[in-house]
């Protein structure tokens, strides 16, 4: 029989995560699970692993201003410092690739002669 210091490590909203991730990851329906994990956020503000959740979401549906925020709110409410650096490598990554997006924009490269 499970102890109940086994049970007080899984996050209060572990069954709505799991509804959320199946909406996300095997159905690919971000919007659905993007409003399964903003109302977690608003019944478990201290859960950082929602925060996390939804900006993948957020992520998949191409709002990046929305996604690095709640990647941010995730970064202060985690305790897990591997989570901490694979999250922050991530958001490196994306910052650099939004720089080249961003400059190839305004400087576009010029067409060759025909």
């Amino acid at each position: 029989m499970a102890n109940k210091d086994e049970f007080s490590k899984i996050p209060r909203s572990f069954d709505y995560q799991v509804i959320g991730n199946t909406l996300k990851t095997i159905r690919r329906d971000y919007f659905r699970a993007l409003l399964v994990f903003k109302v977690l956020t608003e019944i478990y503000p201290s859960e950082p692993e929602s925060y996390f959740y939804l900006a993948e979401c957020y992520e998949g549906l191409a709002l990046k201003v929305e996604a690095v925020a709640c990647y941010h709110k995730f970064l202060k409410l985690t305790k897990d410092q591997a989570d901490i650096i694979e999250t922050k490598k991530g958001l490196n990554i994306w910052n650099q690739l939004q720089h080249i997006q961003t400059r190839e924009n305004y400087f576009p490269t010029p067409c060759k002669n025909p």
